[in-house]
């Protein structure tokens, strides 16, 4: 599936002048990412907030932290209709990365450029992006586009 993802990005350069997606740096990316989501996976299953909170963006930190967006979470039809408010990035991180992220797979990949790539899982058909990861300082972290 990925190849005619890469004979069409192949032809056209991405983000950047310098990044061409090519076979090699799909494959290469695609084996660090999932070596990366395999360990979010265990620090999700093993419900270790400081180790996950490491493996974040500053920007999706901030986001995610901010009162804002934790209230337009907390609005979402399954935590309303369990009466979850959510308090902070800790609390995020418990009821709803936890339960939702502890067994996630890596069907394919969506490159932005070449530090920014879409996890993509695929659930019955339907593709849905299961992290935006930001490459930084040669780890792949969570963050935000």
């Amino acid at each position: 599936e990925h190849q005619a993802l890469i004979a069409v990005l192949g032809e056209r350069e991405l983000a950047t002048e310098e990044f061409v997606l090519t076979e090699e740096v799909y494959q290469r990316t695609f084996e660090e990412i999932e070596e990366a989501i395999t360990e979010l996976a265990a620090i999700i299953r093993a419900a270790d907030f400081p180790a996950w909170e490491r493996r974040l963006t500053v920007a999706y930190r901030e986001r995610t932290s901010s009162r804002e967006y934790l209230e337009e979470v907390s609005a979402s039809p399954l935590l309303k209709q369990n009466g979850v408010t959510l308090t902070g990035l800790e609390d995020y991180f418990r009821r709803v990365v936890v339960p939702s992220r502890s067994a996630a797979k890596l069907d394919r990949l969506d490159f932005v450029d070449a530090t920014h790539v879409k996890a993509i899982t695929v659930i019955q058909g339907e593709a849905y992006i299961l992290y935006w990861l930001v490459r930084e300082n040669g780890t792949w972290n969570i963050g935000i586009w």
